[in-house]
């Protein structure tokens, strides 16, 4: 999507008035997008945004689904039926096929082989970010008192050591 760049300044300014906390972070750049002379026009893109990140939490759900991580998945709330027609593991995970697993915003039985390469390597190149994130977050469990923020205990100059460190563990793994 492409988003008006001073939608973006609006949110990166928001972001920096309340960095941890979500909540006031949308209320105050919803207010100011609000303003915005040429607010009307962003409506449809920001719906259609919004519409495309629910099709992508589902999409998430349903990769739980194939995968068999939803608790959800074998619920009956609703207790057992009076007649029972198709409801049984076998048809259910039949209809869950890994084809239609959701990689990269595609399904994985419509890839091409010559596409795989690269879109391994993007995923890959997501995680790996994710596993910095884990590995800084580890090196600071031992280091941070419980009752006590990040901000508190160490030095910037220590959490970037920390940082740099955790980064270079990454462009080595």
């Amino acid at each position: 999507m492409e988003v008006p760049e001073q939608v973006l300044a609006i949110v990166r300014k928001a972001i920096e008035a309340y960095p941890d906390n979500i909540s006031n972070t949308a209320e105050i750049a919803e207010k100011d997008i609000r303003k915005l002379k040429d607010f009307p026009k962003f409506v449809d893109t920001l719906v259609r945004e919004a519409i495309r990140e629910r099709i992508y939490d589902m999409r998430c759900q349903m990769n739980k689904e194939l995968r068999g991580l939803d608790p959800n998945m074998e619920k009956n709330t609703a207790g057992p039926s009076k007649v029972v027609v198709g409801d049984s593991q076998t048809v259910r995970r039949a209809a869950l096929s890994v084809y239609h697993f959701f990689i990269a915003g595609r399904t994985l039985g419509s890839f091409f082989g010559r596409e795989l390469l690269e879109v391994a390597n993007n995923e890959r190149s997501k995680s790996e970010g994710h596993d910095c994130n884990a590995r800084l977050i580890e090196s600071l469990v031992k280091l941070i008192p419980r009752n006590k923020r990040v901000r508190d205990a160490i030095s910037e100059a220590k959490l970037r050591n920390l940082f740099r460190q955790c980064q270079i563990k990454s462009n080595t793994a």
